[in-house]
């Protein structure tokens, strides 16, 4: 039930991503994605409450597409969640080397998040998605 508990509360930059490649409920297409890939889906609570949810979606043997939605309440536990992000993008990278997904570029805390954490960015999307949005392919590559 996290998913429809997040899906309502999203930040409206995440809610925006979302929209672009779906027209389904935001929190029901959380909660297909959390019965698909649970054991990949992990749910960042504060005081029991849903405000964030992150994963991998398994490509192929070797790569898998890394995820991230949350709420605004993300930023009332900045420190911890940036200190936790690190540790997770290589526990992902230990299960496929290679991780990737796009990003809307109009969601720069996404964007400036994705740098910090050392993905490279790629090919552009000028017209990407349900609303012909402006998108951008990331990466991170395990050697």
């Amino acid at each position: 039930g996290d998913g429809v508990l997040l899906g309502p509360r999203l930040r409206k930059a995440d809610l925006n991503e979302v929209k672009a490649y779906s027209r389904e409920d935001p929190g029901s297409l959380i909660e297909e994605t959390i019965k698909i890939y649970g054991s990949l889906t992990y749910t960042i609570e504060k005081q029991g409450v849903p405000i964030g949810i992150f994963g991998i979606v398994p490509h192929n043997h070797i790569a898998g597409a890394i995820w991230m939605l949350g709420t605004d309440d993300i930023v009332k536990i900045k420190i911890p969640f940036l200190r936790n992000c690190k540790f997770w993008v290589e526990a992902f990278s230990e299960l496929y080397p290679i991780l990737f997904n796009v990003v809307s570029v109009a969601n720069t805390l996404h964007v400036n998040w994705l740098k910090w954490l050392g993905f490279k960015f790629m090919q552009e999307h000028k017209e990407y998605g349900l609303n012909k949005e402006h998108f951008i392919e990331f990466i991170k590559v395990k050697i």
